[in-house]
């Protein structure tokens, strides 16, 4: 151990540079620990990142201390998918939500309670151990509740007759319109994000369970993991018949505002880390813009999705609450149906729409929706360069 000590630089970027070297090797969490506990400042948090992620049980009382903190030590624990980390978040977390349930229906959230809840919700990104899993069981059993919860800041916009907002996360969970039957999907979209960030199948398994127990909204990590782990063929097969039922294909709506493609842009330098034509879930996540990050998966898309949302350019579109903003062509601003379809139109030199007969029904549908919506928006210019040769 004194020998990688002796050899780090004494200071500065390099130390911390040199001290993230050392991540993802168990061999190096006796080191690592040791810096965690001794460095000061960038160097410390970079060695607390790092061990956090390794399973290192000689770890744990510091994780329980750093979960004591007001930020429940979000910029630590919240990258961290270690079960080590996940158990510790999960004893904490259950005693939190279990007193929270307990209050009356309806609670209104005053600033402080709205902190404290984005940085819960914030830590549970990614963790998969069954202690965890029962935080969603829990979840699941009070969805009621939880459709119900208010904020104080979005209710004196309401009262002022202001456009109403929900935030709970700046990037994702985010609506401007917090109505019960938006507010029950907090938790299975806290799953969904964590199975893009973990990839861990017992999420994955656990979002069947709780589908199969209770359907609804945990179609969305359900969908979401089918577009991970099977083909674009099978899950097209699968659960293209939800699109004929107005609540589920909301839930499938979702999960396609969360997808964008990854391209390459031929005016700049090319990334040689980069996949490119990649279709891909993206999630913006933390209680905060400063504490976000940005986790991605790439998932199997079938472009038979793209001719059947094309359909009924005429009729009035459902919005699409609950997408991933800054994704693709960037912000949603106005949660629309248009604006989820236009990010997961092939877009890059790398990924073309094959079917001439798809790519016709996307130009028709969106001519015929920039005059049904009176405005030549960016959505619809978006549309036209995408679909254009």
């Amino acid at each position: 151990m004194e020998n990688i000590i002796n050899s780090l630089p004494a200071r500065g970027q390099k130390r911390i540079d040199a001290i993230l070297e050392l991540r993802g090797d168990i061999k190096n969490a006796e080191v690592l620990f040791h810096l965690a506990s001794t460095e000061k400042g960038d160097s410390k948090k970079t060695a607390q990142k790092a061990l956090a992620n390794l399973e290192y049980t000689q770890a744990t009382d510091m994780w329980k201390n750093l979960i004591k903190t007001k930020t429940k030590g979000e910029t630590i624990l919240m990258p961290a998918c270690s079960d080590i980390v996940s158990e510790v978040v999960a004893s904490d977390l259950h005693s939190y939500f279990t007193r929270l349930f307990a209050e009356p229906k309806g609670k209104t959230f005053d600033e402080t309670e709205m902190e404290t809840l984005r940085h819960c919700v914030s830590i549970m990104l990614g963790k998969g151990t069954d202690s965890m899993q029962n935080i969603y069981r829990l979840a699941a059993e009070n969805e009621e509740w939880i459709s119900l919860l208010k904020d104080e800041e979005d209710a004196y916009r309401k009262e002022k007759g202001w456009e109403q907002c929900f935030l709970l996360n700046p990037n994702f969970i985010k609506t401007w319109a917090p109505i019960p039957e938006e507010m029950a999907k907090i938790f299975p979209l806290i799953l969904s994000a964590s199975i893009v960030a973990s990839k861990d199948k017992r999420l994955m398994n656990l979002a069947s369970e709780l589908f199969d127990k209770y359907g609804g909204n945990w179609l969305i990590p359900v969908f979401l993991s089918a577009l991970m782990t099977q083909s674009k063929e099978e899950v097209y097969e699968n659960f293209s018949k939800y699109l004929s039922n107005a609540d589920y294909a909301m839930l499938l709506y979702n999960v396609f505002g969360m997808l964008s493609i990854e391209g390459k842009n031929p005016y700049e330098k090319e990334d040689p880390t980069m996949k490119f034509g990649v279709y891909e879930a993206v999630i913006f996540w933390g209680s905060t813009h400063t504490q976000c990050v940005v986790v991605t998966c790439p998932v199997n898309f079938d472009e038979r999705w793209l001719y059947d949302l094309a359909q009924n350019p005429n009729e009035e579109k459902p919005l699409v609450r609950f997408q991933c903003y800054n994704r693709g062509m960037g912000a949603v601003e106005f949660e629309a149906y248009d604006e989820m379809l236009v990010n997961i139109i092939p877009w890059c030199i790398d990924i073309k729409i094959k079917d001439a007969k798809t790519k016709q029904a996307l130009i028709e549908y969106f001519k015929i929706r920039n005059k049904v919506c009176n405005g030549d928006y960016t959505t619809y210019k978006e549309a036209t360069a995408r679909l254009s040769d």
